[in-house]
């Protein structure tokens, strides 16, 4: 997904429940009264997943320079 960032991908994905929502509300009946916790409870769960894709991300990273021999913060063993 190159040229895709995390907060590309949660931008588009978030526009994209919001507008559901917005056409769900808008078919209750005194919806709109609902329609800013809605907002806000899809926010908090976005949010929650983005820090999950993050801390994942991370992982991964850190299991990648595992492969590697060593820990990405450890500093090149000495040579003699």
């Amino acid at each position: 997904m190159q040229g895709f960032s995390l907060d590309s991908i949660r931008k588009m994905a978030e526009d994209k429940i919001m507008v559901a929502v917005d056409g769900v509300v808008s078919r209750i009946p005194n919806g709109q009264q609902y329609r800013d916790q809605f907002r806000q409870a899809i926010t908090n769960a976005m949010n929650e997943l983005q820090q999950q894709a993050q801390s994942q991300m991370g992982n991964i990273g850190g299991m990648m320079g595992n492969i590697g021999g060593r820990q990405p913060d450890q500093p090149n063993p000495p040579t003699h």
